[in-house]
């Protein structure tokens, strides 16, 4: 659970525009949960984990976050909301890969089109989140549509400022209803790949599987099949994404997705040997393929593809799902697999404080200094040989 502690709730009323829009706001896991009960009598749907309330209410997100939600009403009909989640996390200020300094930074993050239901004005949204009875920095925008209002109103916000903002491709693959028809819409070097790797799987393993978890009891089992795979990859030492058992956060947080029939998890396997895993979640026929990797002694033969592919195949069979999400972040496969994509922005909006403006300057020339770093490492092929040198490295996390 989060550690939002008592439920609390706090409603503007004098606010209302020419549509009698009015919001309310929630804090902590009681009052998620009921704001969940009433989304659910108003039909309001959300398409990603991050804007479900459950989400919200049951997940661990630290003892340094804390949750809630801004609901909007038409009259006494909840109409939309607003999910929130704050987090006592640190800007880092980077020349390249080496950190210098670590900035506090109390961050509010929003997600996809930011409300879920209904969409009130963008000005209004914003206004509502700095009104929220917590005390934090600045908002991380994540994944939001360029197209949307939410999106255009960063220009116009006179409440928060805009300190950082990238665009990138977000790809989706809007599943058909036959699997065979899919495959044949992918490029001929693309379906070429998928029947090579699975045939050198086949030849290197004596045959090969892929297995499905789904339930919380299964979960043991699924992370120890992860965790035999990530600590093989430099997500692993240099990232340092701890997918093992002795993360305790992660093995609770999908037991508790299992119980609520949102964990669809994937591993390519040999018996007891797993070459790749997938970690995703479906939340209201929407597929967020979140978790991924391979060992990386099978490169050659495209694990992460062939595993991709099967994973396609089996939500259309099972017709459970009507779009698989790629989420953020370019890759080569999520062009090649994809047949949707749109323009995507992030973003670093802060309050008009002192600190909060100071810290997120200071984070922005860095970042510049860091990706200038990236380039230069990137130029000379030092990237390559580093991650080379990680993956042979099997010593524990430090």
């Amino acid at each position: 659970m989060s550690s939002a502690g008592a439920s609390s709730a706090r409603e503007n009323d004098g606010l209302a525009d020419s549509d009698s829009i009015r919001w309310s706001t929630v804090i902590g896991p009681a009052g998620l949960e009921k704001l969940a009960e009433e989304a659910d009598r108003s039909f309001l749907r959300p398409r990603r984990l991050e804007h479900h309330l459950l989400w919200l209410s049951r997940t661990d997100h630290g003892k340094h976050s804390t949750c809630g939600a801004i609901a909007f009403y038409r009259e006494d009909t909840l109409v939309g909301y607003v999910p929130l989640r704050v987090r006592h996390s640190k800007l880092r200020l980077r020349i390249g890969e080496v950190t210098v300094v670590h900035l506090p930074f109390r961050a509010s993050q929003l997600y996809g089109q930011g409300i879920v239901g209904e969409m009130a004005d963008a000005a209004q949204i914003f206004t509502a989140v700095a009104e929220i009875p917590l005390a934090y920095d600045g908002i991380m925008l994540e994944e939001i549509p360029t197209e949307s209002e939410l999106w255009r109103e960063l220009k116009r916000s006179k409440v928060f400022l805009v300190f950082r903002q990238s665009l990138a491709t977000h790809y989706v693959i809007d599943l058909p209803s036959n699997y065979a028809n899919y495959f044949q819409q992918l490029s001929q070097k693309t379906r070429t790949n998928i029947r090579r790797g699975a045939r050198e799987l086949d030849a290197r393993l004596g045959g090969w599987e892929v297995r499905t978890f789904t339930a919380p009891e299964q979960i043991p089992e699924l992370v120890q099949f992860v965790e035999s795979i990530v600590t093989k990859t430099f997500h692993y030492h240099l990232l340092r994404q701890d997918l093992t058992m002795s993360n305790y956060q992660f093995v609770h947080n999908l037991t508790s997705y299992a119980r609520q029939g949102w964990l669809r998890g994937y591993v390519l396997v040999r018996g007891r040997r797993a070459v790749a895993y997938s970690i995703g979640y479906v939340v209201n026929k929407n597929y967020q393929y979140e978790l991924i990797g391979y060992d990386p002694t099978f490169a050659h033969a495209s694990p992460g593809i062939v595993l991709l592919a099967y994973i396609i195949e089996d939500l259309i069979g099972a017709g459970i799902v009507d779009v698989l999400d790629f989420g953020a972040g370019e890759a080569g496969y999520k062009r090649l697999f994809g047949n949707r994509s749109y323009e995507e922005g992030a973003a670093l909006i802060c309050r008009r404080t002192l600190y909060a403006s100071s810290a997120a300057t200071a984070e922005r020339v860095f970042a510049q200094l860091s990706a200038l770093g990236t380039r230069i490492v990137r130029r000379v092929g030092l990237n390559i040989r580093l991650k080379k040198f990680l993956r042979g490295k099997r010593g524990p996390l430090s």
